[in-house]
């Protein structure tokens, strides 16, 4: 490894709009593999930088919880959690609010401005009014060039004032709930029990029933509410629940 590599891996953090954790690994995981990248194994160092990471985040008491179970805003945190254990002295943001709704996008860029008072965090975004309520120096890029550039002499709460969210760049068709949760869907565990009811009563409302649970199941995915895994694991234990209710139901008749 150059001497750039190990500049930038030990001086340089990042965020990603997608977080780009690993799911199948826990919040502490994913913080100490980013320790044992740039070299740091002593477990107790380790064990102090994971605990102080993520209570600057709000999320020590979710560090044993699997980072794929985390609500879209949760994994977010996560993610800053994994540059602030590096003791980064700047802070790459990518469009870390993209896929975030409203108030998450608030808590994301307060825990960010928190981290700027030791840190350097240079944010990309597309959102102007984020921007001006939240960046000290505004730069903007256009064609690979910076076109314009002020320098935000607004004080904080003033700027709060001024804020106004932008969902043009919100990716997801359908907002977020709120952060907590999400494994299994409970809405599409719900929608698939009804369904699979339904069928035993009604077939030709059942199978009706069951189509719309599907399309909730995928809405659900494509408005990045859930992953994949949410609502299969919610169709499944719906559909279980629903033919063995029907079953008893029967059989108490």
């Amino acid at each position: 490894m150059d001497k750039v590599d190990t500049y930038r891996r030990n001086h340089f953090g990042y965020i990603f709009q997608n977080y780009n954790i690993l799911e199948d690994k826990t919040v502490s995981e994913n913080l100490l593999l980013a320790l044992h990248i740039i070299g740091i194994y002593d477990e107790k160092e380790c064990e102090k930088r994971i605990k102080n990471a993520l209570e600057a985040v709000g999320l020590y008491k979710f560090r044993k919880k699997l980072a794929g179970a985390l609500s879209g805003g949760q994994m977010q945190r996560v993610s800053i959690a994994r540059a602030l254990v590096k003791h980064n002295d700047v802070i790459i943001a990518d469009e870390p609010t993209g896929n975030l709704d409203s108030e998450s996008t608030r808590q994301i860029i307060r825990i960010l401005k928190k981290l700027s008072i030791n840190s350097l965090i240079i944010l990309v975004t597309h959102d102007i009014s984020l921007a001006n309520t939240y960046a000290d120096y505004i730069y903007h890029i256009k064609d690979g060039k910076i076109s314009d550039y002020k320098e935000n002499n607004l004080k904080d709460n003033e700027k709060e004032d001024n804020f106004t969210y932008d969902d043009s760049f919100y990716e997801p068709i359908i907002k977020k709930e709120k952060e907590g949760n999400s494994f299994p869907s409970r809405h599409v565990f719900s929608a698939f029990v009804i369904a699979t009811t339904f069928i035993y009563a009604n077939l030709e409302l059942g199978i009706c029933l069951f189509a719309i649970s599907c399309l909730i199941a995928v809405l659900r995915v494509i408005g990045g509410v859930h992953f994949p895994k949410d609502v299969i694991v919610g169709a499944i234990t719906g559909s279980i629940c629903g033919v063995l209710g029907s079953l008893l139901f029967i059989a108490i008749r």
